[in-house]
């Protein structure tokens, strides 16, 4: 049975689980870390500088004098207990010995590669870093990883980040707060496989010095190979192209997340799910250039697709600037939509070439309303937002002037030309039509 010591809870042994020994960690370090972080904004005020910095990081780098076992009694964890500052806990508050826990169920092979990846934290850490590795990675994936022999370490990353990979070292570093997950374990040893895996043959999939190619293509695998959408941070860097002002931007946070979204019905090919071994590659060697992680921009860097371009070549740099010539002009207009090439999310759906066909009724007949005024030219252009219902019958949005369609654009070439983009979440297409004005 379970219990407790005074307030320190104990397990069926008399021991304290390792559970609540991170707990009690991150709850002494989360109230102090408040305490320091308002007494750093008050000097700032006075003109007075504190640095930032992680406390719960920083005494995890720092080991004690007094280093007390893991598997401890209450009496043996007192101190600590009381202020986890005055002495240390093995795996809690300082690195331990690294661990090669196999888990039950694996074959002789399995067993054999994941012996050769050393996990340094608590025995519950190592069990949930070992599960999320073979839901990501297959049997074939996990022994790539397992020839390099890295060390993985569950501690705590640097600021604002779910985790890290230093290559000079083969060590993978995962925040146990916020990294424990399918995403950043599959992110970190992409990273790993990108740097260490000697089949790789194309740039897309091999370690780039470039900060914002290497996160762009890594992130690229982290979606081909997560079961689910990963909201990777990432995306809050990726530039969203603004119609109004013509100018690249920031994306907001709805924008960010839609990118995402798009991006992993993209990579794992419109499945759902995440791929493994060789198909999980080929998604982003074939993909990477049309998702809009590949507009990626670091601090200090160009977008991730145009460095691409200029170092290595192979892909098409993406530029939303006007064309300047009739050439420019004509080279602009077959350039095929993509997600990359949009430069805002919702225009290119992942997978799925916008439909040419009919934007008008079964029947044949149909109602536009739209905008009218202005300055007239040879070529008026009219914009419109066409709402698609479940039936799958156009509705049309606009007042101020009617005209009908009898036959669909494509069959009309001589009166219309179009520019179709399709969106089936929203159910929404937004068309501009030209009429050349008799």
């Amino acid at each position: 049975m379970t219990g407790k010591i005074g307030k320190i809870p104990t397990d069926s042994t008399g021991h304290v689980p390792e559970k609540a020994l991170i707990k009690r960690y991150s709850d002494f370090y989360r109230e102090k870390q408040r305490e320091y972080d308002l007494d750093r904004m008050r000097s700032g005020i006075m003109g007075k500088r504190k640095p930032a910095v992680d406390l719960a990081k920083l005494d995890y780098s720092r080991t004690s004098d007094r280093v007390i076992p893991l598997r401890c009694t209450p009496e043996q964890v007192a101190a600590w207990y009381a202020d986890p500052s005055s002495c240390d806990v093995e795996d809690i508050d300082c690195a331990g010995a690294p661990k090669t826990n196999v888990p039950k169920g694996m074959t002789e092979a399995q067993k054999r590669d994941q012996g050769k990846i050393r996990v340094i934290a608590t025995p519950l850490e190592e069990q949930m870093f070992r599960r999320e590795l073979v839901m990501g990675f297959s049997p074939a994936d996990v022994s790539r990883i397992a020839e390099s022999r890295p060390t993985v370490q569950i501690g705590y990353a640097p600021a604002h980040a779910t985790g890290a990979y230093c290559p000079g070292r083969n060590r993978v570093s995962i925040d146990r707060r916020n990294g424990m997950n399918q995403g950043t374990v599959v992110h970190e040893l992409s990273h790993e496989l990108r740097a260490t895996d000697p089949s790789r043959r194309s740039p897309v999939v091999r370690a780039n010095p470039s900060a914002s190619i290497e996160e762009s293509c890594t992130v690229a695998e982290q979606q081909a190979r997560s079961d689910g959408v990963d909201y990777n941070g990432y995306y809050a860097m990726v530039p969203v192209f603004d119609e109004r002002t013509r100018r690249w931007r920031r994306p907001t946070r709805g924008e960010a997340m839609r990118m995402a979204e798009e991006d992993h019905a993209l990579f794992t090919e419109g499945r759902r799910r995440g791929l493994k071994d060789g198909e999980a590659v080929r998604s982003v060697e074939d993909h990477w250039e049309d998702s809009h992680i590949a507009r990626l921009r670091c601090r200090g860097h160009k977008m991730a697709i145009n460095e691409m371009a200029d170092t290595v070549g192979g892909v098409e740099r993406v530029s939303r600037a006007k064309p300047r010539t009739e050439a420019e002009r004509k080279e602009q207009a077959v350039v095929p939509v993509t997600n990359a090439t949009a430069g805002r999310p919702g225009v290119a759906m992942a997978n799925v070439s916008a439909k040419r066909g009919p934007l008008i009724s079964r029947a044949g007949t149909g109602a536009i309303k739209g905008r009218t005024g202005g300055r007239k030219s040879r070529t008026e252009v009219r914009r419109y937002l066409v709402m698609i219902d479940e039936s799958g019958t156009p509705s049309y949005s606009g007042s101020q002037k009617e005209f009908t369609l009898t036959a669909s654009i494509n069959s009309n070439p001589d009166a219309w030309s179009e520019s179709l983009t399709v969106s089936r979440r929203a159910r929404v297409i937004r068309i501009n039509l030209q009429q050349r004005m008799s």
